[in-house]
């Protein structure tokens, strides 16, 4: 290879896959990691659409992400931190780990504990805890609406240019 030449990684194919855009545009040449399908022939071509993700903070620090959402929404439905854990697919010491530290950010307690035992034992969110989920999930329905509407009007001036 000579110097200063491209060189195409490894993990990544060129492949011939085309994306659709909800105004019909269609998006065609894109890279796509080696390994993964390109669409079958005179398949259905694949919708392009946003995804956003959102995270609050605490007074600059990180409080909560949609994983920590739904280890406290599965809390809150289940009783038992164990069984969220086993629901959103992350280890029980993951779990303890990311709601220490939301505590810790909040500075008190978001889930109230009982130890096991013969009785059993069990979990559930603070009254602020069910508010900051309310909140975050309102704010993560409205960021997803306000993204997918400017990506509509982005995919209309970019398909009135060209």
């Amino acid at each position: 290879m000579q110097h200063g030449a491209y060189r195409q990684p490894d993990n990544v194919a060129r492949r011939s896959c085309v994306a659709k855009s909800p105004s019909g545009a269609y998006a065609q040449g894109m890279r796509t990691p080696a390994g993964s399908r390109p669409a079958a022939r005179g398949a259905a071509p694949r919708l392009l659409q946003p995804r956003v993700k959102g995270w609050l903070s605490l007074g600059g620090e990180f409080l909560m992400g949609p994983r920590y959402v739904n280890l406290l929404e599965g809390i809150d439905e289940t009783g038992s931190i164990t069984a969220a854990c086993r629901r959103i697919g992350i280890s029980y010491r993951t779990c303890l780990y990311r709601l220490k530290q939301m505590e810790a950010v909040m500075g008190h307690a978001l889930v109230v504990r009982a130890r096991g035992g013969a009785g059993g034992g069990g979990a559930a969110l603070t009254e602020e805890a069910r508010h900051l989920v309310r909140v975050y999930r309102r704010w993560r329905g409205r960021l997803q609406e306000l993204s997918d509407r400017a990506f509509r009007e982005a995919e209309r001036a970019s398909s009135r240019r060209r």
